[in-house]
């Protein structure tokens, strides 16, 4: 039986050991912005979660290539073009991913790559990450 005075967080956590700080801290953020009262709502808060993460790491990925971020004035022959929509499924379901271009048509994407449509893989890895207490930035810097 629940006890009425535990909040919603505590009861979740009661039995679990807190072994890491940054994975606590992920989920109370996804708890309080999402909300989630079923799985399925947990599912739609997970795949927003990773579809941002692959999305940012893409962006670093394309910076990495290119030589600088975007909006630096660095002159040289190739530059950015923009994005191309590109729907690649999950265990998460479908997802959107925005694939930058640059002008020459010379990035070739690592994260995901051309004609690949299944990341489930993908997203595996981005979660083993994160569960090693890695925050976007460092799962960017980790894979590309």
């Amino acid at each position: 039986m629940i006890d009425n005075k535990l909040s919603r967080k505590d009861f979740l956590f009661m039995k679990r050991k807190t072994i890491n700080p940054v994975i606590d801290e992920i989920t109370e953020k996804i708890l309080e912005n999402y909300n989630p009262v079923t799985s399925g709502d947990l599912s739609m808060a997970m795949k927003e979660v990773f579809q941002n993460t692959i999305q940012k790491m893409m962006n670093k990925e394309f910076d990495n290539f290119m030589g600088y971020e975007k909006n630096d004035n660095k002159v040289q022959k190739n530059y950015r073009n923009g994005f191309s929509n590109k729907n690649v499924n999950s265990q998460y379901g479908q997802m959107e991913i925005d694939i930058p271009r640059d002008r020459e048509a010379k990035f070739e994407p690592i994260i995901i790559k051309k004609y690949e449509r299944d990341i489930s893989e993908l997203v595996d890895m981005v979660f083993a990450l994160y569960s090693r207490g890695m925050l976007t930035r460092d799962v960017s810097d980790f894979y590309v």
